[in-house]
């Protein structure tokens, strides 16, 4: 009894109650079912019939191995009282004896069989345990799984919303880009006109330096470089080379085209429609050069082609001709290769590594960038990516502009 309740003890709390009440159960069963198998022993010695003593004696075993306990006392006994009624029935009375010796030892054996029980609790405790263990990783794993394949869903979700986003923005900006260019060109207060040219992304420079730019915003340039009769009109004076009114404007240095640009912003007429006017940046002359092309020149990539253009040293008779006289580039835009280099606002630098947005150049330099080529010089030097450098002060008869102008709004 002692050794029952120390082993109780050892239980942990929560499980305490349970065992005890399971050492109870059992116990109680125990001892009511041995009663019943010692009354049959009693009625066996009683009335001298040792076959059902023994009948007894075996049920009380069978429940004794049940309860998987064992009666030490009795499983001494058993072969003694056996031996008796071999030798002699005058024996009776000694077995008898000897069995109501052996009631005498139910409670020991009861409580050696629920320490057993009590032991065998314990390890169904743990066997539970572990299994409730492994059931919990397993649901944490399967729980994992659904969590794992649930992300890749939503994700996966949100990445064809994602492209359907993009594809979606990509065919509005291309319709964008298609009905900008549709537009016909706008005519200033001084005759001058204007292509309205879309915001996109291109490729930038040739071979190693190519690297995009986005123009983000879309911006007028005009589709003639300026003339010597626009310079006169509003500068007053034509310092042209070779004059013609028709013919570009050439002798100015970046400093007069920038002044040009002012003293037309500055007109009433631009003041009221809101327009101010500037030199394009580089970035903007090369888009609009390439017209959506990624070739040589914007027309394609034979150079021979390029008479059909553009006035360059091979057909010009070297010196200027009148703008506008030969094929337009796919947006309309005339003389963008040759007849006269065009000033561009960007202090010349290398190119950046990585794509930019609607870059300007650095804020301080020595050379002003120069683009497009001109009447003085060969075809090659003609291309859409070609670029150079000049001092802000410098004039030549083969270097003029073009201007550009940022709109205060988009027709529609």
């Amino acid at each position: 009894f002692e050794d029952a309740l120390k082993l109780l003890l050892t239980i942990p709390m929560e499980y305490r109650t349970e065992a005890t009440n399971a050492l109870t159960d059992s116990c109680s069963q125990l001892e009511t079912e041995r009663k019943r198998a010692f009354e049959n022993l009693r009625r066996g010695i009683k009335d001298g019939h040792h076959e059902e003593a023994l009948s007894g004696i075996r049920s009380y075993q069978s429940l004794l191995k049940r309860y998987s306990l064992q009666d030490k006392e009795l499983n001494r006994l058993i072969p003694e009282f056996q031996k008796e009624i071999e030798r002699s029935e005058a024996n009776r009375a000694i077995a008898k004896q000897v069995l109501i010796a052996v009631l005498a030892i139910g409670v020991p054996a009861i409580f050696i069989g629920s320490i057993v029980a009590i032991n065998n609790h314990n390890r169904w405790m743990e066997e539970q345990t572990q299994l409730a263990v492994m059931q919990a990783e397993k649901d944490a794993k399967e729980a994992d799984m659904v969590r794992l394949a649930t992300e890749k869903a939503e994700q996966e979700r949100i990445a064809a919303e994602k492209t359907e986003q993009q594809r979606i923005a990509a065919e509005n900006a291309a319709k964008e880009r298609e009905r900008i260019l549709s537009l016909e060109p706008i005519t200033n207060s001084i005759g001058m006109k204007l292509k309205l040219i879309p915001a996109a992304e291109f490729m930038m420079g040739e071979g190693e330096e190519m690297h995009r730019v986005t123009i983000s915003k879309p911006f007028y340039l005009g589709i003639y470089e300026v003339t010597q009769d626009e310079y006169q009109r509003l500068m007053g004076r034509n310092p042209s080379e070779f004059k013609s009114a028709r013919n570009p404007v050439e002798l100015v240095s970046w400093e007069d085209a920038v002044a040009f640009c002012r003293k037309l912003s500055d007109l009433s007429e631009e003041k009221k429609a809101r327009r101010v006017y500037r030199l394009p940046t580089e970035a903007e002359w090369e888009y609009a050069c390439k017209a959506g092309s990624n070739s040589v020149f914007s027309f394609g990539q034979n150079v021979a082609s390029l008479p059909e253009f553009g006035w360059y040293n091979m057909n010009s008779k070297q010196r200027t001709h009148p703008v506008g006289t030969k094929v337009s580039n796919p947006w309309g835009l005339y003389d963008m290769h040759g007849n006269v280099w065009e000033w561009c606002s960007d202090w010349y630098s290398d190119y950046p590594k990585i794509a930019v947005t609607d870059p300007v150049g650095p804020i301080q330099g020595s050379r002003r960038i120069r683009r497009g080529g001109s009447w003085f010089i060969g075809a090659v030097d003609c291309r859409s990516a070609n670029r150079h450098g000049l001092t802000p002060s410098s004039r030549f008869d083969f270097l003029g502009f073009r201007v550009a102008m940022s709109p205060s709004e988009i027709p529609k």
